[in-house]
């Protein structure tokens, strides 16, 4: 791991070591702004289309604007379909299978009526 005792001697004051710390809690919804921004707009407009034409991803980002707790805002959930998205196609990549939209739809627990009514 990169550390400032690994780095020559010369360069550890010059090295902001912020951004080796984890997130708070309260903003791991969020891209970060270090990242290209060409490369989150285009992130986030893929998961505006993917939204806008495929079910699975629309009842997603439905979910995730509507659920009763941890009620994200649209962005929010745009922001986490777009890093799903991102996990999708490296899978696709990596492993060569298909995208299957019910295996996506899994990884979501909805509520069951019971748990509504109690």
């Amino acid at each position: 791991m990169l550390t400032a005792s690994t780095l020559p001697r010369r360069f550890r004051s010059s090295v902001d070591w912020d951004w080796l710390r984890a997130a708070p809690e309260s903003t791991r919804e969020k891209i970060s702004h270090r990242e290209r921004k060409r490369l989150r707009d285009w992130l986030l407009q893929s998961a505006m289309s993917a939204v806008s034409h495929n079910e699975s991803f629309r009842q997603s980002h439905h979910y995730y604007t509507t659920r009763a707790t941890n009620l994200l805002k649209k962005m929010q959930s745009l922001t986490v379909i777009a890093c799903k998205l991102l996990r999708i196609i490296f899978m696709i990549f990596k492993k060569g299978i298909r995208f299957d939209p019910e295996k996506m739809m899994r990884d979501i627990i909805y509520p069951t009526l019971q748990e509504a009514v109690a």
